[in-house]
């Protein structure tokens, strides 16, 4: 074989490879886009709910917010699992998944905890929802690189969570 021949072969195995590489590095950017978009929605969210009951006078407004926050948060969470996920990162997004759900379902908790004025449940539990969600944050923004989806020093132990918004 001539050298031509040898970087013809060459370019031919490589070929393949470097278009599923861009194929899976274009999926992995929309994949990105879209988990952006869906947390700039969730922030945009949890700031209207911020306002909504900034001068919260007692524990049927905390409820309320509790009640509106995980809604919320459902509906981002069936969003965010619906998105096409790129192959190459499916199983780190189900992790990250599965710590949202876990999030979602101690938060629950913690509602359930305060409408039966259990305070000691509902903080043990609200801990427990405000350390998940910062995981799960942390995976999405800095493991998955959807940056807009950043945990902040602020949501840990600072107030409510909608989906990956920090309202505290």
């Amino acid at each position: 074989m001539t050298a031509h021949a040898d970087d013809a072969v060459d370019r031919h195995e490589t070929a393949p490879r470097s278009g599923a590489s861009a194929r899976r590095k274009k999926a992995k950017a929309r994949w990105i886009r879209e988990a952006n978009a869906l947390c700039t929605g969730a922030t945009r969210e949890a700031r209207v709910l911020a306002r909504k009951y900034e001068n919260a006078s007692g524990l049927e407004d905390v409820l309320a917010l509790g009640e509106a926050t995980l809604q919320e948060e459902r509906r981002f969470l069936d969003r965010l699992a619906g998105l096409k996920r790129p192959t190459a990162e499916r199983s780190l997004i189900r992790q990250m998944l599965v710590l949202y759900e876990t999030h979602h379902r101690v938060f629950r908790r913690t509602v359930s905890a305060l409408r039966r004025n259990d305070i000691e449940a509902a903080l043990q539990a609200g801990l427990r929802a405000d350390d998940l969600m910062t995981d799960a944050q942390e995976m999405l923004a800095f493991q998955l690189g959807a940056r807009k989806c950043g945990a902040t020093a602020s949501s840990r132990g600072n107030g409510p969570t909608l989906g990956v918004a920090s309202i505290g």
